[in-house]
């Protein structure tokens, strides 16, 4: 009975295990990054394929890693931001020709003594890049780690009324990015958004959607993509101890859905988060419903991660920076190859 019931296993995969490497490659190359990471318990074979190294720049990736930056010394006297990269992924080659990022520093970007990263979007990584000369300019640079490719954006027009600014790029859409400025007066309020578009070279339009609460400026305040859904996280107007999730689940609508709320307790076993600002939202996992925060505590910067179905805590790295600032971007990256930048090189 078992050696029949085996030759029937061995008969319903024959078709699967006919397949030359290549194709199956191929296939999986067409299928979302959490799919092809679900593949990995079809088979030995299978897991091998997905696993080795000359396969990583054809098959999709998930978060690969988080991208900040440090300061490293350009003489006696001064200072210089410098990315750097942390990986979550223990099995990261050690050959550099092998490494989702090849080369942490950008040293790519040619022409820069100062890098710092101010968002990433899919792959794609928006910097602000001091010149080596004239020493007192600097631009706006959006490049891909993963491919070296890179290009300059052009200036802001306010740029004295520049508070934030952004990058969107969803290669599963479009080979094109946006990128939004978004300006506001001296008294703090938000009087104008610039677009960038490269698929113009120019400005683009856009619209607005507004959140069903106020959203708190702070280190427990974010927003993000997951799953194909846009996350906010915030802290309840007078009750810091809770930390409220929702989803834009349907874009067309612009309406917010509640999904759950966070003890903070349970994440920082603290319950004033208005009085501790030890700890700072960063990201939210883009495949699975996981959140991931910084802490600092005595001079030492740990990255942590927070699993919402499960709520579990687990501890990922060490951040380099040894002068961490709360709001210094610790940026998500996942890595992507397709060729969707000039080539400076």
């Amino acid at each position: 009975m078992a050696m029949e019931l085996e030759r029937a296993t061995k008969k319903r995969r024959g078709g699967i295990d006919d397949l030359p490497d290549d194709l199956i490659v191929d296939i999986l190359s067409r299928l979302p990054a959490k799919s092809v990471c679900r593949f990995k318990c079809v088979s030995w074979r299978w897991r091998r394929l997905i696993s080795h190294r000359d396969h990583r720049k054809k098959l999709p990736h998930t978060l690969s890693g988080f991208i900040s930056r440090y300061y490293g010394p350009l003489n006696d006297d001064e200072l210089v931001s410098i990315p750097h990269f942390d990986s979550i992924d223990g099995g990261e080659e050690d050959e550099e020709e092998h490494r989702l990022v090849p080369d942490p520093s950008l040293s790519f970007l040619l022409g820069y003594m100062s890098i710092s990263p101010k968002d990433c979007c899919n792959g794609l990584l928006l910097c602000l890049c001091c010149k080596n000369s004239p020493r007192d300019e600097s631009d706006y640079v959006v490049c891909n780690p993963a491919t070296q490719r890179w290009i300059i954006l052009p200036e802001i027009d306010d740029y004295d009324q520049l508070a934030s600014i952004r990058l969107c790029f969803d290669p599963a859409l479009s080979p094109y990015f946006h990128v939004f400025a978004i300006l506001e007066d001296a008294d703090g309020c938000i009087t104008g958004v610039e677009i960038f578009s490269s698929e113009t070279g120019g400005g683009a339009t856009g619209r607005m959607v507004g959140l069903t609460k106020m959203i708190t400026c702070g280190n427990l305040a974010f927003i993000g993509q997951s799953q194909g859904h846009l996350y906010y996280i915030n802290s309840r107007n007078r009750d810091s101890s809770i930390l409220s999730v929702w989803t834009l689940d349907d874009y067309c609508s612009r309406q917010w859905s509640f999904k759950y709320n966070i003890s903070t307790s349970q994440l920082f076993g603290w319950t004033n988060m208005r009085l501790e600002r030890k700890y700072n939202l960063i990201a939210i996992h883009p495949d699975c419903n996981m959140i991931f925060y910084v802490s600092r505590d005595e001079g030492q910067n740990t990255l942590l991660s927070y699993d919402m179905d499960r709520g579990e805590i687990n501890s990922i790295c060490n951040i380099r920076d040894p002068f961490w600032n709360p709001w210094d971007p610790c940026l998500p990256y996942v890595p992507v190859f397709m060729e969707s930048l000039p080539d400076h090189a």
